[in-house]
């Protein structure tokens, strides 16, 4: 019987950030997510926490909404309510935060 084994192919992810002029809430605005295909587009709002790290609410054009902690101690301690992040503990949702936040656009 062959045996055949095949790696799974890098993801390629794009971010496009658009900050909200707004100065209510400045840090908000919106982040549309490019992964493999597919394509969504995101409302974020940081909110505070008594937690290390900084929150953030993620609201999709079709009413999905997460909450997205980032944790100061690293992307490992990173927390989503995803579906992606139940199972993998780990997300799109965090990683594109994340990355935005070491950027210095959030």
């Amino acid at each position: 019987m062959a045996t055949v084994s095949a790696t799974r192919p890098q993801c390629k992810r794009f971010l496009k950030w658009t900050p909200n002029t707004d100065d209510h809430t400045p840090t908000a605005g919106v982040v549309e997510i490019t992964d493999n295909g597919r394509h969504a587009t995101y409302l974020v709002v940081e909110f505070p926490t008594g937690l290390t790290g900084r929150g953030f609410t993620m609201t999709s054009l079709a009413g999905q909404g997460y909450t997205v902690i980032l944790s100061d101690r690293g992307a490992r301690w990173d927390e989503c309510q995803c579906e992606g992040w139940k199972y993998r503990r780990a997300c799109r949702h965090c990683a594109a935060l994340r990355r935005l936040v070491e950027v210095g656009k959030l």
